[in-house]
């Protein structure tokens, strides 16, 4: 169960940067954050894609996708592709100078800047004072992060002042820790046989420049008044330290401690502990100590841990410092002066009210610090920076002119690769066919009224009439004649899962078969569609649905146009337009013309099936009610650019509820596409030919997201568009949808040579013209 709420849900974040089991404080923080984040919502996709600093790798958890060799500039740019294709909807970037390879960890640009995903960058390091390759690779990642995340105030002040990066820009969240009980060290002490002792420490990985000295050189001075202190340095030697040269520098610590006599109140714990470890000799700790010397520290992993666990804390006032021990959370003191640091030790180990305050106000700072407090934090962030990407469609796009671009050509490619022997397969897994969800009649309807429209307008090729008669051999299966219904569900293995229906499914069977039957070919086909036909349609007198009878009046009327002397069907059609049309005049109203309550898909068959019916019969009625809604219909699809908008999934079900702008389904386009140009064939009107261009144009880019649906190439299509991106599959229902709306409209300009001036013209009037008059709710 999700644990936060948001107008749009996340399903998938990646998160870029070192990872477990490499020894780094960003490889601990990256799968503190991916925890957090997995535990706030169990259902989000969450991956890592690590950086790494040895050609080997490291053996990584499951949730690490991908790794980056540091060094490598070209991998940087294979990953963000690996990102893009991998559908996350947000990115969220570790970013510290020295994990990536290049001056300044300039490789990682090579990522950001490919990137198309939304980026949220967490900054470890901000800099007051950067060279000129910092302030370069700064500037980049603030121009391509939708968001700077920083775990202080003064990295905001930075960010601002330093690198005028917008306020807005940048979100404030603070490091995150461990959520553990507020407990005296006594238990703790007692299980590592330090009960007798008077416990300080610092942990962390151990290198030069991080003050360790200062706080040996304090023990001296410490332990004259206070002999059972005993300073914990826990922690391995930082990894690359140790490449370099070796255990050098712990060395010389421990020759310092022996110079100073001391040996037996420090204590090294050499080696890199376990989360649950070290926070077990943290829960011993009597008195934190963080002798950092450089001021330009902004965060503090270490420092963050302490004081989750309540302990009072002697730092130098680095910036992160200086913010967290504010308020009487610590004591600060001047970075390598060893008696003020032996001299804070000793005033908190002498004043236990002192240092019992210190606990409090420390661990009551830290409870806003907690893991699933910044996991929900993050989440907020993301599911923010995901909507800010949706609200792109409503900017104004500037687009050419709908009929600026010709018709791409005409490929089956695609289609050719979703066809087996059995028929058309359903899905894919990006643009390969996906085997274990079989097929369906809705699909292979559609297939074959597809190949029948091509067929008007020039010769299917060899390979073209064998699919035709794969699909019409999948169609004939699924006819049940003794029931009068469709099966529509085929598994792979050819084995029905459904009993049989009577409603869309049906429509589209005999959709298809009517198309098919019109065609006057010597293939025989229309032959066994007409025969089909004649047994089936009759089956549609029992569906009570307005879109299964859409579907079967187009193929009626399809075959009417061939055979217009058949009575039954002339009866039948007249029936289900009677019904149609009923059905507008009960649903509309004063600011609602249409069929139903509610918008659903395929919307635009409706009119279509009315204005075919119309034209057919002589009926100014039901053509005038075609037209009406069909007029509605676009103008609610209209994006504020102009550009085509199709009704979306998230306004189905909804009553009375103007389109929602996603998700953006192909088969809406086509279906405006077909409704359109029956419009213009029939009321010869030249602005209906525009409407259709102005929809078939959302395949090649002009649409919300600006980016094409369709791949002309190959003729497959994009499965929508989601709010942020498109799907990345090419399923048979959206490649039918592009193949059969670039048909019609080839169809019509074979058959319509208009000049492009006489369609500029026409789009320039004020509104869709027509002779016929406008229907009102009742009429």
């Amino acid at each position: 169960m999700r644990t936060f709420g948001h107008l749009s849900s996340l399903r998938r974040i990646a998160l870029v940067g070192t990872s477990v089991p490499r020894q780094c404080g960003i490889a601990t923080f990256t799968e503190d954050l991916f925890q957090a984040l997995r535990k706030n919502d169990p259902a989000l996709d969450v991956s890592v894609i690590a950086i790494n600093d040895q050609p080997e790798g490291y053996a990584y958890p499951g949730h690490v996708s991908f790794q980056i060799p540091q060094e490598d500039s070209s991998a940087y740019r294979v990953a963000a592709d690996f990102l893009d294709v991998s559908d996350a909807e947000v990115v969220c970037l570790q970013h510290e100078f020295g994990i990536f390879g290049g001056p300044a960890g300039s490789h990682v640009l090579e990522l950001v800047e490919d990137l198309k995903v939304p980026l949220v960058t967490t900054l470890h390091t901000v800099l007051e004072h950067p060279d000129p390759e910092q302030c370069r690779v700064m500037r980049t990642l603030a121009q391509q992060s939708a968001r700077f995340v920083v775990m202080a105030d003064k990295g905001r002040a930075i960010l601002e002042d330093v690198y005028a990066v917008p306020q807005d820009k940048i979100a404030v969240i603070p490091h995150g820790v461990p959520d553990r009980a507020f407990l005296d060290s006594a238990l703790a002490k007692h299980r590592l046989d330090l009960a007798d002792r008077t416990v300080l420490m610092t942990f962390g990985l151990l290198g030069p420049g991080k003050g360790i000295e200062t706080a040996i050189r304090s023990i001296p001075a410490l332990i004259r008044d206070h002999p059972k202190a005993l300073y914990l340095i826990v922690g391995a030697t930082h990894p690359n330290l140790v490449r370099h040269e070796g255990e050098r520098y712990r060395q010389g610590l421990i020759e310092l401690t022996a110079t100073l006599g001391v040996s037996d109140h420090v204590q090294f714990v050499d080696r890199y502990c376990s989360t649950a470890e070290l926070l077990d000799y943290l829960a011993a700790c009597d008195i934190y100590v963080s002798p950092y010397p450089n001021v330009a520290q902004i965060t503090s992993g270490t420092l963050a841990y302490a004081m989750a666990l309540g302990k009072p804390v002697v730092s130098t006032p680095f910036w992160y410092a200086q913010e967290m021990l504010a308020d009487e959370c610590g004591i600060l003191v001047a970075a390598g002066e060893s008696d003020a640091f032996a001299a804070a030790i000793a005033k908190l180990i002498d004043d236990d009210r002192l240092r019992s305050r210190l606990r409090t106000n420390a661990y009551e700072r830290g409870r806003a610090m907690t893991w699933p407090q910044v996991g929900r934090l993050y989440l907020s962030l993301f599911a923010q920076i995901k909507s800010q990407s949706q609200t792109r469609g409503a900017e104004i796009i500037s687009f050419p002119k709908p009929d600026a671009m010709p018709l791409p050509e005409f490929s089956t490619a695609h289609l050719a690769h979703l066809t087996d022997d059995v028929g058309l397969i359903q899905h894919t897994k990006f643009s390969v066919a996906h085997r274990r969800h079989g097929y369906c009649l809705d699909d292979n309807a559609r297939a074959l009224v597809v190949m029948a429209e091509l067929a008007s307008h020039r010769e299917w090729t060899t390979a073209e009439e064998r699919m035709s008669r794969t699909y019409a051999a999948f169609i004939d299966d699924a006819l049940c004649p003794d029931t009068g219904k469709v099966r529509n569900f085929m598994r792979f293995d050819r084995s029905w899962h459904d009993e049989g229906e009577i409603d869309d499914a049906l429509g589209r069977a005999i959709w298809a078969l009517g198309k098919v039957a019109a065609i006057n070919d010597q293939r025989g086909l229309s032959s066994w569609a007409a025969s089909r036909l004649l047994e089936t349609a009759p089956s549609l007198q029992n569906s009570t649905a307005p879109r299964s009878w859409a579907y079967g009046l187009l193929g009626i009327s399809a075959f009417l146009q061939r055979f217009p002397g058949h009575r039954q069907f002339q009866a039948l059609r007249t029936d289900l337009a009677a019904a149609l049309l009923q059905r507008y005049r009960d649903a509309a109203k004063a600011d609602w013309t249409w069929f139903e309550d509610r918008l659903a898909y395929d919307n635009a068959r409706l009119c279509e099936a009315l204005i075919r019916c119309g034209d057919a019969t002589g009926r100014e009625d039901l053509l005038g009610a075609g037209l009406e809604t069909l007029r509605w219909l676009m103008e609610i699809q209209r994006a504020p650019a102009g550009h085509f908008r199709p009704v979306g999934t998230q306004s189905f079900g909804l009553d009375h509820a103007l389109p929602g702008a996603f998700d953006q389904q192909p088969l809406e386009v086509w279906a405006a596409v077909n409704a359109c140009c029956a419009a213009h064939e029939i009321t010869r009107d030249a602005s209906w030919l525009l409407e259709a261009r102005r929809a078939f144009a959302w395949f090649l880019g002009e649409n919300d997201l600006a980016v094409p649906v369709a791949e002309p190439e190959r003729g497959a299509c994009f499965d929508g568009l989601h709010p942020d991106r498109r799907n990345a599959n090419q399923g048979a229902e959206s490649t039918l949808a592009y193949l059969g709306a670039l048909s019609s409209l080839a169809r019509i300009e074979v058959q319509d040579r208009r000049a492009p001036e006489d369609i500029h013209a026409a789009a320039d009037r004020s509104e869709l013209r027509s002779n016929l008059p406008r229907m009102t709710a009742g009429s």
